[in-house]
């Protein structure tokens, strides 16, 4: 534990919670939702295959350059407090538009998704130690007692009613994408009867990787950004008094599976990022405080690792 740098620190006289553990294994786990959400998975292994440290030396060094990173500074240790997270949230209007955002998702979370990202299932590196609950916790500790976990799985269940949920959705003129790499991508859409709702399953590609720059990411996601950008212009140019014209079509037929296999790597290239041993240097900013809580906010908010070794 000294490795990572507690802050606050555990020794011989902590009096350990169990919320204390849940939210400390989050974090670690958490450092490795950012590179993958991120699209960076190969710099991640890169790190973590390193036969010149211990498998432990190397899970040090991941939680060093993320947090750095993000930070835009020296690593100066892996927050470690759940009652700290908490309080920042609270009052995350205070740290800039950024941070501010994050408890708008988070309220999001607790009154509409739920999308809470647990250990629950125990077939993980890490077992079960950080369970949805902690999650839940989060939600009252933050907003107050009546966001339960009750409520919040009535609320889930009112937002599916409400846009019609995967097989019912009821809008229109919108495009669903999805990465395989992403686990979320089995709650995916990947069929409509509508056919202004357009779906497309992006091979290769992370949670949010279609949110980045083209020339970051694989084919699979330009021709994603792409479809995008000319439905969107078909979209703001139509005459609403005259019928809706079709949209532009996908070029390739949706499908129905939540997993794919991966195509040879001929078809769908990726540009080659190699990582860097240090971080990226950008100036610090309020919004930098939501770093201390990287392991918890990279979990919930994938805008937040768009810089994530660039």
């Amino acid at each position: 534990l000294e490795s990572f740098r507690l802050v606050p620190p555990w020794n011989e006289d902590t009096i350990v919670t169990d919320v204390d553990v849940q939210f400390f294994f989050q974090s670690l786990y958490g450092i490795y939702q950012a590179p993958i959400q991120a699209g960076m998975q190969r710099q991640a292994c890169s790190v973590m295959t390193d036969r010149g440290r211990t498998p432990l030396e190397n899970m040090v060094e991941l939680n060093r350059l993320v947090i750095a990173t993000w930070q835009g500074k020296d690593f100066n240790g892996t927050e470690n407090s759940y009652e700290d997270l908490v309080k920042f949230i609270k009052e995350a209007h205070k740290y800039g538009p950024e941070a501010a955002s994050v408890k708008l998702w988070i309220w999001q979370t607790c009154t509409e998704f739920g999308y809470f990202q647990s250990s629950d299932s125990g077939y993980t590196i890490f077992g079960s130690a950080a369970p949805v609950n902690l999650y839940t916790r989060v939600c009252v500790d933050v907003f107050g007692d009546m966001y339960k976990a009750v409520v919040i799985d009535k609320s889930i269940r009112k937002t599916n009613e409400l846009y019609g949920g995967r097989d019912n959705y009821e809008g229109t003129n919108a495009m669903a994408t999805n990465g395989d790499v992403d686990p979320w991508h089995a709650l995916g859409m990947y069929k409509s009867h509508n056919p202004s709702v357009i779906t497309f399953l992006m091979e290769g590609a992370a949670h949010c990787n279609d949110l980045f720059q083209p020339q970051m990411v694989n084919l699979d996601i330009v021709t994603a950004q792409t479809m995008m950008d000319k439905n969107v212009k078909k979209w703001m140019e139509q005459d609403v008094s005259s019928p809706r014209p079709r949209p532009t079509p996908t070029p390739r037929p949706t499908t129905e599976k939540t997993t794919s296999t991966p195509r040879p790597a001929t078809t769908t290239p990726t540009r080659k990022i190699s990582i860097q041993t240090e971080p990226t240097t950008i100036s610090p900013t309020t919004t930098s405080k939501m770093a201390n809580y990287d392991g918890f906010i990279f979990a919930i908010f994938c805008s937040l690792v768009t810089v994530f070794w660039l």
